[in-house]
Formats: structure tokens, sequence, C-alpha cells
């Protein structure tokens, strides 16, 4: 059955409004980041993947070259993000367990010697997220998502709203795939520990 104008038009409309939305979270998020905002970075992580996932998700529905290398420059951003989040929850976890610790003098002398080191991991890892946001290459990458979002690059194929509701029916099994696969992965890696302690043992 042929599809429609009216039907490619809404798929395309859908992606656009996708991409702006998600490019204006960005750019909201980027500002708490700089005024070090409860969760900001988390925030705009969420953003930068949500954009990512898009285009990963929906590649048909883009020419190929800046589809991919916009992606691209997303998930290095995202990754940046990701070590300065990590770092900052790393050290907000480990501070509960010492007060879920108490005032002993084992958990003071332990808090003494790894505070200053998750500290300095914190710092570096905002340091260079900041020198992230004030480099050339997150200047270009807000120029291509800009133009990208306001005149998206939409490929000669057209889908249908029912052909996207399939791109992302294949995402989900793609993912459900790698999630059995790390199962799969553990599970073999714990049988190869049990063996290593009973061969021990023996």
């Amino acid at each position: 059955m042929p599809r429609s104008h009216h039907d490619v038009a809404r798929s395309k409309r859908v992606l656009y409004q996708r991409l702006v939305e998600q490019a204006g979270e960005l750019l909201a998020r980027e500002l708490e980041v700089r005024q070090e905002s409860d969760d900001a970075i988390h925030a705009m992580r969420v953003a930068s993947r949500r954009l990512r996932s898009c285009l990963t998700t929906f590649s048909p529905m883009f020419k190929r070259r800046p589809g991919e290398h916009l992606a691209g420059e997303l998930k290095w951003l995202s990754g940046v993000l990701g070590l300065a989040r990590d770092a900052g929850v790393l050290v907000g976890r480990f501070d509960e367990s010492f007060q879920e610790l108490g005032a002993s003098v084992t958990a003071t002398d332990a808090r003494s010697h790894l505070a200053p080191y998750l500290d300095q991991r914190k710092k570096i890892a905002r340091d260079e997220m900041i020198s992230t946001l004030q480099s050339q290459r997150y200047a270009d990458l807000l120029s291509e998502l800009d133009q990208f979002a306001k005149d998206p690059p939409f490929a000669k194929r057209h889908l249908s709203s029912k052909q996207l509701i399939g791109c992302v029916e294949r995402e989900i099994k793609r993912t459900r795939r790698q999630i059995d696969a790390g199962r799969r992965a553990v599970l073999g890696l714990t049988c190869d520990a049990c063996l290593r302690s009973r061969y021990a043992r023996s």
C-alpha cells in the first residue's frame, strides 16, 4: 500500500519536533551546569542521549553523513558529561556510607584517606567538563545541532508512521539482545570463578 503524503509529513513533523525540543533542553541544561545546579549534569546528559537516540533509531529518515557525524559528537559529549556525573555520584554515595558508619575510628580514618582523593577526582572531571563546554568542538556541535534541528537533512527515502514504530521496535529488540548477552557473559564469569575456587580447594 503506497504511503500517503500526509503520513510521511506527519513522520517528519514528529522527528522535527523531537529534535527542536531536545536541542532546547540541552541548551537550557548547559546554563544550569555552569551554575552548578543540582542534577543539571544528569539532565544535560539525558538530553544529549535522547538526541543521539533519535538520530540512530530513525537513521533511515536522515541523510547518512550528517546524521552519523552529529550522533558521534553527541556520544562524545555524553561521555564527558558521564564522567563528571559519575564522579559526583561517587562522592555522594561515599558520604552517605560514612554517615551510616558513624564516628568510629575506622570510619573517620577511612574518610580522611578517601575524601581528598574522591574530591580531587570530582574536581578533575568537572574541570574537564567545563573545558569541553568552552571548546571549539562543542561550539561546532551546537552550531551543527542548531542547523540540523532547524532544517533536518531528511533522506529521499521517507518512512510512514508505522515504519517509525518499526524502527523503535527493532531498537528494543537490539537492546534486549545486548542485555541477554550481558547476562550470559556474567554467568560465564561466575561459573569460571566457581570452578577456579573449586580447583583451588581440591
